[in-house]
C-alpha cells in the first residue's frame, strides 16, 4: 500500500462538485472492485470532531457533492480522511490521511 497522502480540497458551499481517488495497492494502480468502498468523512474540528458529512461509495473511484451536502455546513475549514476496505480481504486502509477540507463561500 503507498503511503498516505494529504490532499487538501476546496468545495462552493451548497454547488455540485466531486473528485476521483486514485491510488495504488501492492505497488500497482488499483482499480475498485464492484464490492469494494470508499468511506469518506468530513469532521468539524471546532466542534468534538463531529461528522458533518459521511459518504460510502461502493465500486466507484468518484465522490460526488450535491448542494445539500454543504448547504447547512458553515463556510471554513474542516478536516477530513478518505477510507479504502477491499472487499477481498476486508482489510481497511486509510488512504487519504486527515487533510483541509474547505468550503467556501458561494461563486
Amino acid at each position: 500500500m503507498n503511503d498516505k497522502l494529504r490532499h487538501d480540497i476546496e468545495i462552493y458551499k451548497g454547488t455540485n462538485d466531486g473528485f476521483r481517488v486514485r491510488f495504488c495497492l501492492k505497488g500497482k494502480p488499483y482499480k475498485m472492485q464492484p464490492e469494494d468502498q470508499l468511506i469518506l468523512e468530513v469532521r468539524d474540528y471546532r466542534n468534538d470532531n463531529n461528522i458533518v458529512i459521511s459518504k460510502t461509495i461502493p465500486g466507484s473511484d468518484y465522490f460526488g457533492f450535491a448542494p445539500a451536502d454543504t448547504a447547512e455546513l458553515s463556510v471554513g475549514y474542516y478536516i477530513y480522511n478518505i477510507k479504502f476496505i477491499e472487499s477481498t480481504t476486508g482489510f481497511v486502509y486509510e488512504i487519504i490521511s486527515p487533510s483541509t477540507f474547505w468550503i467556501k463561500a458561494g461563486e
